[in-house]
């Protein structure tokens, strides 16, 4: 029994200090992207962290006229995402620090074509898999445990984050604009 134990002593060290190792390379990230300069200004659909909210309105016509996004019958600005074989419906919500949009984020409803149980993390892993298909250069990505032991992936680079988490229906994922989103926190 000794000798078992001192065989996986070393091994639970090394994992201790991996996981640590993660845990300090996610906040050096975030710290770092929170004092970046504005490098990242356009992302998702053309929006621009900046954008008054007459900006994005004026945005948003064009992506409605273009047919990019359409307007649901209780008003919400949805984009149908495309992910393999299925549809995933989001919804778009903007969101300001002042008259700048800081962050947008989209929640991801129970997909077109597809079961709806474990819906919330498997829209979020789809939409993630589509993200990953685009401009994932440069981005360093790490994989955390929520409070609720839910995996969330999360996408670094420059001031640009882009999260990825899920509910038990739905899921979400957000574009922060990480300066802005510092210093809107800090105010709260």
């Amino acid at each position: 029994m000794k000798r078992l134990l001192l065989l996986f002593l070393p091994l639970l060290i090394i994992a201790c200090n991996e996981k640590q190792n993660q845990n300090d390379l996610f906040h050096e990230a975030i710290v770092k992207a929170e004092q970046s300069e504005q490098i990242e200004k356009e992302f998702f659909l053309g929006f621009k962290f900046g954008m008054t909210p007459e900006e994005v309105k004026s945005h948003t016509n064009e992506l409605l006229a273009e047919g990019t996004i359409e307007v649901s019958a209780f008003g919400q600005l949805q984009y149908y995402m495309k992910a393999k074989n299925r549809t995933i419906v989001s919804d778009i919500h903007p969101y300001y620090e002042g008259e700048n949009l800081y962050q947008l984020e989209l929640v991801l409803n129970p997909v077109i074509g597809g079961e709806t149980d474990g819906a919330g993390e498997l829209v979020s892993l789809m939409a993630m898999s589509e993200f990953m298909k685009t401009k994932t250069d440069g981005f360093n990505h790490f994989e955390r445990s929520n409070v609720l032991e839910e995996s969330e992936h999360i996408f670094v680079r420059n001031n640009l984050i882009v999260q990825f988490d899920y509910y038990p229906t739905r899921g979400r994922m957000t574009y922060i604009n990480a300066p802005v989103r510092n210093v809107y926190e800090s105010n709260q």
